[in-house]
């Protein structure tokens, strides 16, 4: 989707909201907000060249959404954000991605 919930609209645009509006907005439901605990729940966006020693995570662009709203979010967690997550050669691991993974558990 690559829009933070926070995004602002973009004055210029032809359509007055920005995709997770739309989204929210067709009865889509967020289910990062649905899960208990207070974790921001940042994805993006490491270095390009995915080098950056400290997670550079500023921005939540990568989201799941269900047509149906969630009972109960278990297990909701980002895959990819720690540094234990990088990958290759100690001096030279790099992140997996720029981004991170979302895996959620989730009972309607």
């Amino acid at each position: 989707m690559n829009s933070d919930p926070s995004d602002a609209v973009d004055p210029i645009s032809p359509i007055p909201a920005t995709p997770y509006m739309l989204f929210a907005g067709a009865g889509l439901f967020d289910v990062w907000v649905y899960r208990p605990g207070d974790v921001l729940g940042l994805t993006c966006c490491q270095a390009e060249d995915l080098l950056n020693r400290e997670s550079m995570l500023t921005r939540r662009i990568d989201l799941i959404f269900t047509r149906e709203e969630p009972r109960t979010v278990k297990d909701a967690r980002l895959i990819g954000e720690v540094a234990a997550d990088r990958l290759g050669p100690p001096g030279r691991s790099l992140w997996p991605t720029d981004h991170t993974s979302l895996a959620a558990g989730i009972r309607f």
